[in-house]
């Protein structure tokens, strides 16, 4: 699973340090007018990676996380505006939901999903070196490998500038745990509701194989 060190790197955590800083600031302030006028950090799941978290994802992150609110840095945030031009770019230029928790003093991303398109999709249905895949039948191939990454291959054709590609994965990485009762299921179904969004927003929805509903994976061995 592709790492993105560049939420770890100091630009990144000075912004985050200076966000949070702002935050605190304003808390204070806040905090002088009287009760009514505090605000609780961050936001909630609903708002994250440009709001594409229906009901079921955002219950499913509540389930996964036991957190209630959440940052993106300014500046960094996910937009599925950005997402038709930058798409074929590198991490760099591509936009990516990196979700951090509200904590001051961490500069780990509690998770991050990315899309980049692909000429072909997977097909292999044996379980990973780990024993620990799990398939999904969802867009054209998708699987949780243990507790640190799912991922969705889906049809979804778009041109760049080394031509035209069939497919868009789409990945959720998670560094370390994140929490005792976190499942494969609350991971793909977050990953799923994003990326129907991102279908929509590319117009691939309806031959995406994307669905509404995150169906069970199917019983090992068939």
């Amino acid at each position: 699973m592709t790492q993105h060190p560049r939420a770890g790197t100091a630009p990144f955590r000075a912004a985050r340090w200076t966000a949070l800083t702002l935050t605190l600031a304003l808390g204070v302030t806040g905090c002088t007018q009287g009760k009514t006028g505090n605000k609780l950090s961050g936001v909630s799941s609903a708002k994250i990676c440009d709001s594409t978290l229906d009901s079921a994802a955002q219950a499913a992150l509540k389930k996964a996380t036991r957190i209630d609110r959440f940052e993106e840095l300014p500046g960094d945030e996910f937009t599925l505006d950005a997402m038709p031009q930058g798409l074929h770019h590198g991490i760099q230029e591509r936009t990516v939901c990196r979700v951090y928790t509200t904590d001051e003093g961490d500069d780990i991303a509690l998770f991050t999903i990315d899309f980049e398109p692909r000429t072909h999709y997977p097909r292999e249905t044996q379980e990973s070196s780990k024993g620990e895949r799990i398939l999904y039948p969802v867009g054209k191939y998708a699987a949780a490998d243990g507790d640190s990454s799912v991922q969705i291959f889906f049809p979804c054709p778009t041109t760049g500038e080394k031509g035209r590609t069939p497919f868009v994965r789409s990945s959720m990485s998670t560094p370390r745990p994140l929490a005792g009762e976190s499942t494969a299921d609350e991971r793909m179904t977050v990953l799923n509701s994003i990326s129907r969004r991102v279908a929509e927003r590319l117009g691939c929805a309806a031959a995406s194989g994307l669905p509404q509903q995150l169906p069970a994976p199917p019983p090992a061995g068939t």
